[in-house]
């Protein structure tokens, strides 16, 4: 068989038809397959994001509940303190300031006891 100026061996031209219908179900299952990778792509990045803004508002719900520790820390200490210089006031003596300002430090650490 002669199809232009190239010449088809028969076999070939007796399944032509056969030959495009495989190449028709190649390209169709090559498009199919890269729709759902594709589909499967956008979901996964879908997810990912999804994912990195919940980790994202957890990590800042977590910074506010360590900055909200800390100062509660701080605002023990800073009372522990109060505490300590108004006993060291009302102290009568110069030994009565001295346990005062012990008893003081060992409120704020037990490092000073």
């Amino acid at each position: 068989m002669k199809i232009g100026r190239f010449t088809v061996p028969g076999i070939i031209a007796e399944n032509a038809w056969r030959i495009a219908i495989a190449v028709a179900l190649v390209v169709a299952t090559a498009a199919l397959l890269s729709m759902c990778s594709g589909g499967k792509s956008a979901r996964v990045k879908a997810e990912l994001g999804e994912n990195t803004t919940e980790a994202a508002i957890e990590s800042g719900g977590d910074a506010v509940d360590t900055v909200g520790e800390a100062q509660a820390r701080e605002d023990e200490s800073g009372r522990k303190v109060k505490h300590a210089e108004d006993a060291i006031d009302r102290a009568p003596d110069a030994g009565a300031a001295d346990a005062a300002a012990r008893d003081g430090l060992c409120d704020v650490s037990a490092d000073y006891c």
